[in-house]
């Protein structure tokens, strides 16, 4: 329980106050006992441990202002009314038990200010990178960044130098990394749920809260994805025996890249591929169907170098219609990976099976096939729709292949030439 009294608690801010607060009351009501005034906790607020509030006849006040849905500034002006403040530093005084109290409200959860400026870690600085014609920026401590975006960022790329672009680019996506604690989030809709996570959203935003976070507890990501803040623990308050939070965020940024990806034309497809004959080959399955050992079967058999070992993104808005597969960082547990890119040549489906078999699919079989591998976000009917229409897109420009196969070399040749049949 906390004891708050108007006038008795005075925290500075060091960030500017917008005048403006975006309000949502998380599960408390304003209860008396013994004619004492408490906010009490009810539902998921119960659930989440949160603490009651003893309230004097200001807090009572702001509570009530809050609950009609008044902003900071119409509060205050109520405020100074009530208590006759019409010199300067009697304004000054309300304004600072204002935020002050404000400031203890959501330090405890019992609301949050979805339009509070983001404050990062004062070690925090920007890291510039180019993928493909997608620039990010990270705002973030050199320790939460991957090292498997080295390859990417400017300053560490002869073909990608920042002297080049840093006068003509700007960013399309911005991740802050912040150590701000986000609240409970009442009267959001739920998008998905699974084990490892929430997704919700609102007109504004998409939220993804982790279940069980280790390092990274959730991010909001604006739905024209251009601008996400990610929620962290401090790295010293990090269990030493659970996943590195570098990598927790690499694997994060992949959902906010795919996501501002497709509105750009690009799509993501699960699946390993070979350079061979100047062209990107993909290889894809379900979970255990054996596109890793196919396609390094391929590396041993034909020397054809392995582009990515888990992951494709694939550019469908090419001048000539041909796809080309981009070069990104995400590539599973394979640690292949480029940042090059190739044009499209085909798709394989593999299936295990006691022989080896091959055929063309096209049509619906084609697209159908396409949209179950691809793992670009589909939160909506809109996104499914986009999603559909690139399948439609990549299997017009390219071969789709179905292999029912064997794990024995006899695949690899046969998968070989099949394709040197079709692209002689």
């Amino acid at each position: 329980m906390i004891n708050f009294c108007a006038y008795a608690i005075m925290i500075k801010q060091n960030k500017e106050r917008t005048g403006l607060i975006t309000v949502t009351i998380a599960d408390y009501t304003l209860e008396y006992i013994n004619g004492i005034p408490y906010l009490m906790p009810y539902g998921q607020s119960v659930a989440d441990l949160k603490k009651c509030v003893k309230l004097n006849d200001t807090g009572i006040f702001i509570w009530n202002s809050l609950s009609d849905g008044f902003g900071r500034d119409k509060i205050l002006s109520e405020m100074c009314k009530k208590y006759n403040a019409v010199t300067p530093d009697d304004k000054t005084i309300l304004s600072d038990d204002l935020d002050s109290f404000l400031d203890i409200l959501t330090a405890y959860r019992v609301f949050e200010r979805e339009n509070d400026i983001i404050t990062l870690p004062d070690n925090s600085k920007p890291h510039h990178l180019r993928i493909n014609t997608i620039s990010i920026c990270i705002n973030a401590p050199d320790e939460y960044v991957s090292d498997n975006f080295s390859i990417f960022r400017y300053d560490d790329n002869e073909d990608l130098s920042f002297d080049t672009f840093k006068d003509t680019v700007h960013d399309d996506i911005t991740i802050n990394i912040t150590h701000f604690i986000p609240f409970f989030h009442r009267g959001k809709k739920q998008v998905l749920r699974t084990d490892e996570l929430t997704l919700l959203e609102d007109d504004s935003f998409y939220i993804c809260r982790y279940n069980k976070p280790y390092g990274l507890i959730e991010w909001h990501l604006s739905k024209d994805g251009r601008t996400c803040n990610m929620y962290c623990k401090r790295t010293s308050d990090t269990d030493s025996d659970k996943p590195d939070i570098s990598e927790e965020i690499f694997f994060a940024i992949r959902t906010i890249f795919l996501y501002n990806a497709s509105f750009k034309g690009m799509y993501a497809i699960h699946s390993a591929s070979v350079l061979y004959k100047d062209k990107a080959w993909l290889f894809s399955g379900h979970s255990g169907a054996g596109k890793s050992t196919h396609t390094n079967m391929w590396k041993e058999l034909f020397n054809t170098p392995v582009i990515n070992g888990d992951l494709n993104l694939i550019d469908i808005n090419t001048t000539d219609g041909i796809p080309v597969v981009i070069g990104i960082p995400w590539c599973g547990t394979s640690g292949i990976y480029t940042s090059r890119s190739y044009p499209l040549g085909g798709i394989t489906f593999i299936k295990k099976d006691i022989t080896d078999q091959v055929r063309r699919i096209d049509g619906d079989d084609a697209v159908l096939s396409i949209a179950q591998r691809m793992i670009s976000p589909c939160w909506n009917t809109r996104l499914l729709e986009n999603n559909l229409a690139a399948s439609e897109k990549i299997a017009a420009g390219i071969t789709v292949f179905r292999l029912c196969c064997t794990k024995n070399p006899s695949s690899a040749f046969l998968m070989k030439e099949e394709i040197d049949n079709e692209y002689h």
